[in-house]
């Protein structure tokens, strides 16, 4: 589709619009009683008062099918497969362009509401499956192309060009052409539109931390930091470390790592705060969201609140779309994050290394639900002690110039209170509990390392 596309789509719906006006007047719409959707299809279905062309008339009816495909949440009701069986009797151009538009027009709707592209194709895979994801991938870069020539926030085009799909041709008939890649008949191909529509419409409202393109005005003063952290050598160092204690076989060094990481990044934090002494702190804080994946997404969103809060940072657990909002200074989410990401990654290795090292019903154990949920649940509990130690030694050495940090927390849970009060709520880590996956989480976390002699320059 080319650049003038979305005028060209919003002068035909401006024409269905009127006739559809002059064929109320005259004795109501089929569509009186309306789309569960609501004002999305507005402008939709035929009309009477002046003859539409041929492929008016057919593009009116795929329109139509299509809100009956979409209205019903179920993928297998006769309602759907009846109408989705009628659109292949449509000429295939016909019936593809109004499900391109309409793709196209629910991601729209999706940055509305605070989405950001990396997210909405997570939710879409999660909800169904990698193949709608690489549709919906499709839609963004269509609907990334039809925004030509306006101004986009260079956050939100790094997001897009992180997508799969990227080198697919996204002009004139790209759901065609993705139907043949996929191997698909017609049917299969919109009953996966149809799949991809429910991942896209049914999502709850995020903040908007990018400014979406063509909508600067909706994005909080509260988004997300324009830097990551990738140019300041303190913050590298930390990577390295971190991606050393991952990928280190020895227990003690990758502790000794870790602990490492956590002192340089609160030495870093008292001096950043000393330098902006005299600015207000809130006006430093800032959120990002930080996928937490499934399974034991609770147990995990555990250990990112744990790391966020030893870095002077909050972090709020999104349930139902296993993503983390996670409030602080800069410098805080980048490392936040960091460290999030490199425990996680000793966690999950331990857990497999105990799985290994087990035999017979003790395997069957390791392998449990229970076990794994109370093994995430004791391992970030412990690491929260440790880089609680961590801190504590460093916040004793700095004295009366760590002070400036409670600036920083204050700061941040006045953000929290802003944005979320009288909604949070605390719930525990679903999961039977089981004394081993406990102690065994705990001896891992012990093993991650703190404090177990010197460490070489990083």
């Amino acid at each position: 589709m080319g650049k003038n596309n979305k005028a060209r789509r919003a002068a035909k719906a401006k024409q269905r619009a009127k006739r559809a006006a002059r064929q109320s007047a005259g004795g109501g719409s089929p569509y009186s009683g309306g789309s569960p959707y609501g004002e999305h299809f507005a402008g939709f279905g035929p009309g009477l008062g002046a003859p539409p062309s041929a492929s008016e008339r057919q593009h009116d009816r795929a329109a139509a099918l299509w809100q009956q495909a979409i209205q019903n949440p179920e993928p297998t009701h006769p309602a759907v497969r009846r109408a989705i069986e009628q659109l292949t009797t449509l000429p295939a151009a016909i019936a593809d362009q109004a499900a391109q538009e309409l793709l196209i027009d629910v991601v729209d709707r999706a940055w509305s509401l605070g989405w950001q592209p990396v997210e909405l194709v997570r939710q879409v895979r999660r909800k169904t499956n990698a193949g709608t994801a690489a549709l919906v991938e499709l839609a963004i870069h269509a609907d990334d192309q039809e925004r030509a020539g306006q101004p986009i926030d260079p956050r939100w085009a790094g997001q897009v060009r992180q997508l799969g799909q990227q080198h697919e041709s996204i002009r004139g008939g790209w759901l065609g052409r993705w139907r043949e890649r996929a191997g698909l008949d017609r049917f299969d191909s919109y009953l996966t539109v149809k799949r991809a529509f429910e991942g896209l419409f049914v999502i709850p409202r995020l903040e908007v931390l990018i400014p979406p393109p063509g909508r600067p005005d909706l994005v909080v003063t509260i988004g997300a930091p324009e830097r990551t952290g990738s140019g300041d050598p303190i913050l590298e160092r930390i990577r390295k470390l971190l991606s050393k204690a991952e990928s280190t076989e020895f227990e003690e060094e990758a502790s000794s790592l870790t602990a490492k990481a956590q002192e340089l990044m609160t030495r870093h934090a008292i001096d950043e705060a000393l330098l902006a002494a005299d600015d207000d702190p809130a006006s430093g804080v800032r959120i990002v969201r930080i996928p937490v994946d499934a399974p034991y997404a609770d147990a995990k969103a555990t250990l990112l609140g744990v790391v966020a809060a030893a870095n002077r940072a909050r972090a709020i657990h999104l349930k139902g779309i296993d993503l983390c909002s996670v409030l602080g200074s800069s410098d805080a989410l980048a490392v936040t994050e960091l460290l999030f990401t490199s425990l996680l990654v000793q966690a999950q290795n331990a857990l497999a290394h105990e799985s290994a090292g087990a035999a017979g019903a003790a395997r069957r154990r390791t392998r449990s639900a229970s076990y794994r949920a109370s093994f995430y649940a004791a391992f970030a509990s412990r690491i929260g002690e440790r880089l609680s130690v961590a801190n504590d030694e460093v916040v004793g050495e700095a004295g009366s110039a760590a002070l400036v940090l409670s600036r920083q927390v204050d700061a941040v849970d006045e953000a929290v209170e802003e944005l979320y009060g009288g909604t949070l709520e605390s719930s525990r880590i679903r999961g039977a509990y089981d004394y081993a996956g406990f102690a065994h989480g705990r001896q891992a976390a012990d093993r991650a390392r703190l404090r177990s002699g010197e460490l070489r320059e990083a």
